[in-house]
């Protein structure tokens, strides 16, 4: 689908006496929006792209990388942003101050190449690139699946998944390429003509515009989806469309049984079955704890506030392995979202790293409070009663401090 050409657009503000401002629309060459700027603000904002619109398998898009070299030599170029989903769709994006048609082409013709260049990657390379880069912004280097959890969009059981459909649309250059810009009025149907000399490959293409206002002191930003090819519309599959590892993937589980899991987590891991369902039943008689399963997971849950419940541990089956992780950082955003102290799980989480799996660690135990750590499952079925004990300590703590 290809958009028609947009219109020069105006805005205002209505104050509360029903009067009319007019606001100033900023072009981005203008002061400090420059694309360095741009390329800040979608990387730390990355709601303002309006990926959704093109397909719902580009939404909660997670920058992992800015000025991304590619290629080398003389072919090499820099990727402005690169995204990656909870699904494991890729997202290049491109940003440019657009005066001229050729310019437009131009750039096409670009991330179109970085696309090429991408497909040659795998899921271990972007975690390189998102590891740099989060070390760089924030002082601790993260994996993809670090940072998707952290957000509450994945658990480490999905990493399987993910990577799998990371790989997948890699190898069979399955993008959107966005191209963010100011000014993109003119000259869209050339694009789309563009296009067709490169339809062999699984992208998609939008073009965003993006509107600044000046009102007083504030900016004001509106995105505009302005135009978007779709795969389909390039070609006719003669048979269905593959899709993704972790797409299927959740498509084709069921929940298990509580029996199931444990069954499964059992074997996987060469434990005891009985040992675990005893642990499980003594810990699940708490009040205040209760479980949840899912396809992969079976997950203690605490409640900071009736009627909802928070990941407390989580047994996890993913791949032919069993885990058994705690997230710090989670349980204490949880206390403090529903109005408790984060202090009051540290008793929990003291007692908690002595089964930590120190040589699954990248930091010391806790460190990094928003990534998940590993337990030594054998350590834990060994002293399950202690562990329920202080489990069911914490749980009272925060209920008596309603």
């Amino acid at each position: 689908m290809v958009y028609p050409e947009r219109s020069g657009r105006s805005a205002a503000v209505v104050h509360e006496d029903g009067s009319i401002e007019r606001m100033s629309r900023i072009p981005f060459m203008e002061g400090s929006f420059n694309e360095a700027w741009l390329q800040k603000l979608i990387a730390d904002n990355p709601f303002l792209l309006p990926t959704e619109q093109i397909s719902s398998q580009y939404s909660d898009l997670v920058c992992i990388g800015r000025e991304v070299p590619v290629g080398s030599g003389e072919t090499q170029g820099y990727i402005d942003n690169l995204y990656v989903t909870p699904s494991g769709n890729i997202v290049l994006v491109e940003t440019k101050l657009f005066r001229n048609q050729e310019s437009r082409r131009t750039v096409v013709a670009q991330i179109i190449d970085y696309a090429k260049e991408l497909q040659r990657w795998d899921a271990e390379r972007l975690n390189g690139i998102a590891s740099d880069y989060f070390m760089k912004i924030s002082g601790q280097a993260a994996r993809i699946i670090d940072v998707m959890s952290s957000k509450g969009y994945l658990t480490f059981s999905d990493e399987g998944g993910l990577t799998d459909s990371i790989n997948f649309n890699l190898s069979h250059a399955s993008f959107l390429l966005l191209i963010v810009g100011d000014g993109i009025r003119t000259g869209v149907q050339q694009l789309a003509d563009f296009l067709n000399e490169n339809a062999s490959m699984s992208f998609n293409l939008g073009l965003v515009e993006l509107e600044i206002y000046q009102q007083e002191n504030d900016t004001i930003i509106i995105p505009n989806l302005l135009t978007k090819t779709q795969v389909i519309e390039r070609y006719v599959p003669t048979h269905e469309e593959p899709r993704s590892p972790i797409q299927s993937q959740y498509e084709r589980k069921p929940v298990l049984s509580r029996r199931e899991f444990i069954s499964t987590f059992a074997d996987n891991g060469g434990y005891d079955p009985d040992q675990i369902t005893e642990f499980i039943s003594d810990i699940e008689s708490i009040n205040g704890l209760s479980v949840g399963i899912a396809p992969t997971e079976l997950t203690i849950r605490f409640s900071p506030e009736e009627g909802y419940s928070a990941a407390l541990l989580t047994f996890s089956i993913s791949g032919g392995h069993s885990d058994l992780y705690i997230m710090p950082g989670r349980i204490k955003a949880s206390l403090e979202k529903h109005g408790k102290f984060p202090f009051e799980a540290d008793d929990f989480l003291d007692y908690f790293k002595r089964f930590i799996d120190r040589k699954r660690c990248k930091t010391e135990p806790y460190e990094y409070e928003a990534g998940f750590y590993y337990a030594k499952v054998e350590d834990v079925l060994l002293q399950s009663q202690d562990l329920i004990t202080k489990a069911e300590g914490f749980v009272n703590k925060i209920s008596s401090s309603d």
